[in-house]
């Protein structure tokens, strides 16, 4: 969680107001000096954000209360040797951010760069109000003046920033201005023709999907492949406008070479949910991610209990044919609360996924005999130890003639886990219609299945006048739908935190947060190998096991000797130790070499590797996170997302947030 001050122009720029009134009248005024800045935008320009009102924007998220927790997550820098020229040009001239917002940007701005990722080298517009600020302004940052480009006057300020002016249009400029980007903006201000971004086909395309005006505009464009592209898109054009209401974005985007399954959404699924749901997502999926899980996720890692229970339908499958193949493409993923909780005990959430099946009746005879069987290996795990097993068995029971299917093995992860609020976790099953509910909790399941016979109240019963269902008069099918309840999610994060504080402090560190990752990373790339000492040897290690998700698998067999890692002779007195040292010193390497003994003869290995991995965790602070979380969700009634279409290679949503009442 690098910290940067771009945030101020892009998360800000999620919040930028149609004009109104007054404000309306200092618009029509402000457009008689350049109307449309597209046309002074160079036409390499890959990245854009253009925003109206900060200074409405600001009071407006003063009002909600969120404002100081807004300003800290768009002042994070990164180190000094990658601060980016505008914290360097605020320092310079001399004003605070919310001097900058009141007396520069607070009007009108924007932000241009050649790519995303080159903000750092990005020009910044900004209109002011009256030609007397510019000329104080002019003033105060002792500008020191060039030569006029055609009616576009020209300065150097200190530590050799450019500004360009144009009557109450500032063009601000980083030192030398290293990429001519100020240079191609100032001279189309100043009227020579030249390539614009308004000008650009691909631009074009974007910005006639857009429906209705947005005082706000963001747009992007990435390389092909390009890991830090937004949803896989090759370019993404983002509409904007906040009222005293909520928030209205759309996203309009380009991808390319999609594999992405859509399927459109059925109004069912989700309208018959229960009223209290708090979360709900609901698309379409592929069975091959299941099949094959991609690498380095935990649906990969077999040390995991997910990807445990992933490798087990997996192995299923291949016993009993494609299973998989009878699922979906519709799925959706249902949180809510879980009754069973204490008022003053951990509030895990019960979450639901339901998929479209085929068969459901022989899906479930499946899920009988899969998580069964996956429960009675997790106990033998957990409870080795134990002269007497704790007895876990699959079991039913009838709510609203539907049978549930449940597994009690809160105790089995408990135990395995060390955290006792699991000891609640029951795993279930049911069959609803045409889909296979699978869930964590056994109240929250039994709640869906009453709210899908209409015994207790549902979404549908209170989305009218109201934000929480999707647009279905768009014109385009939806596709994929998300709503989050704000407040509600809040106050169940709050809940955590309060546990966390009375039964296990040392959570609340970053320190306990940054430890518990870097085990993780090691654990996610270990070598999976368990060596035990040579007794008859101080310089040699035996290996004793080899995990089946190893990299070594393949390679070393157990009762191989190792006499040689990295290349080097093993050193005493603990052998198996320093293979351990040396695996986990290997940086970059693809392969880690081992020289061993088998059957008497000599054999030297080279075993694929991942490398060791680099992320810096130091700024990994998730309660810090969670508590701005908490203070952002408390002012949210809903958000709402829905995605359009049914063509993969495009990205078209809906974004709307709602604001709390006012209390």
């Amino acid at each position: 969680m690098k910290r940067i001050t771009i945030l101020p122009l892009v998360l800000l720029a999620l919040a930028a107001p149609r004009p109104c009134g007054a404000l309306a009248q200092e618009a029509a005024a402000s457009a008689q000096v350049h109307p449309d800045w597209l046309r002074i935008v160079p036409g390499d320009a890959r990245f854009y954000v253009e925003l109206n009102d900060l200074q409405g924007i600001r009071r407006r998220f003063q009002r909600l209360g969120i404002w100081p927790t807004v300003r800290e997550l768009t002042v994070r820098d990164g180190p000094p040797t990658t601060q980016p020229w505008r914290r360097r040009a605020e320092q310079l001239l001399g004003m605070s951010p919310e001097t900058a917002i009141s007396e520069v940007l607070g009007r009108r701005s924007a932000l241009i760069a050649t790519s995303p990722a080159r903000w750092r080298n990005g020009v910044i517009l900004a209109e002011l109000g009256t030609a007397s600020r510019v000329r104080r302004l002019l003033r105060r940052w002792q500008a020191r003046r060039l030569h006029a480009q055609g009616p576009v006057r020209r300065y150097l300020l200190r530590g050799d920033l450019l500004l360009a002016v144009q009557e109450r249009l500032l063009v601000l400029g980083p030192a030398n201005d290293p990429e001519g980007l100020w240079g191609r903006t100032v001279s189309l201000l100043s009227g020579k023709q030249a390539p614009h971004l308004r000008g650009r086909s691909e631009f074009a395309a974007l910005r006639t999907r857009l429906h209705g005006e947005f005082s706000g505009l963001a747009y992007a464009s990435w390389a092909p492949n390009d890991p830090y592209a937004i949803a896989g898109c090759q370019r993404l054009l983002v509409g904007f406008s906040v009222t005293d209401r909520g928030l209205q974005c759309q996203f309009h985007g380009q991808r390319q070479g999609s594999t992405e399954l859509l399927t459109p959404w059925k109004a069912g699924l989700v309208s018959a949910l229960p009223a209290d749901t708090l979360a709900v997502w609901s698309g379409s999926f592929r069975p091959e991610v299941l099949r094959h899980p991609p690498a380095g996720t935990v649906l990969d890692d077999q040390g995991s209990l997910i990807g445990l229970f992933v490798g087990l339908l997996s192995s299923l499958e291949r016993q009993s044919g494609k299973i998989l193949d009878t699922l979906g493409p519709r799925v959706m993923l249902v949180v809510g609360p879980d009754a069973t909780a204490a008022a003053d005990d951990f509030h895990l959430p019960g979450l639901t996924v339901a998929c479209q099946a085929r068969d459901v009746e022989s899906h479930l005879e499946k899920l009988d005999m899969l998580v069964g069987f996956f429960a009675r290996f997790i106990e033998a795990m957990a409870t080795q130890n134990r002269s007497k097993p704790l007895g876990v068995r699959v079991q039913t029971r009838r709510v609203e003639d539907v049978d549930i299917h449940f597994v009690g093995i809160g105790s089995v992860l408990a135990e395995r886990l060390s955290l006792s609020f699991l000891d609640r976790v029951t795993v279930c099953w049911a069959g609803l219609d045409d889909s296979i509910l699978f869930s964590s909790s056994t109240a929250h399941l039994e709640n869906i299945i009453r709210a899908a016979h209409g015994k207790v109240r549902r979404l549908a019963d209170v989305s009218a006048g109201s934000t929480v269902l999707p647009d279905l008069h768009r014109g385009e099918p939806t596709v994929q739908w998300t709503m989050i309840r704000g407040g509600a999610i809040a106050k169940l994060f709050a809940g955590w935190l309060e546990y966390l504080d009375e039964h296990h402090p040392d959570t609340l560190n970053d320190q306990w947060w940054q430890t518990w990752a870097a085990a993780r990373l090691r654990r996610r790339t270990r070598l999976g190998v368990a060596l035990k000492d040579d007794p008859g040897n101080p310089h040699r290690a035996v290996v004793q096991e080899i995990d089946s998700g190893s990299p070594a698998v393949g390679q070393l067999q157990v009762g191989d000797v190792i006499l040689t890692a990295s290349g080097r002779l093993l050193a005493g007195p603990h052998p198996a130790r320093e293979v351990a040292r040396r695996y986990e010193q290997r940086g970059g390497a693809k392969v880690f070499k081992v020289g061993i003994l088998r059957d008497g003869k000599r054999l030297a290995l080279a075993i694929p590797v991942p490398p060791v991995p680099q992320a810096d965790l130091r700024d990994l602070q998730p309660i810090r996170a969670l508590k701005q979380l908490i203070i952002l969700l408390r002012r949210v009634e809903t958000v709402r997302i829905a995605r359009y279409g049914t063509d993969p290679n495009r990205f078209d949503v809906d974004a709307q947030v709602v604001w709390a009442p006012a209390h």
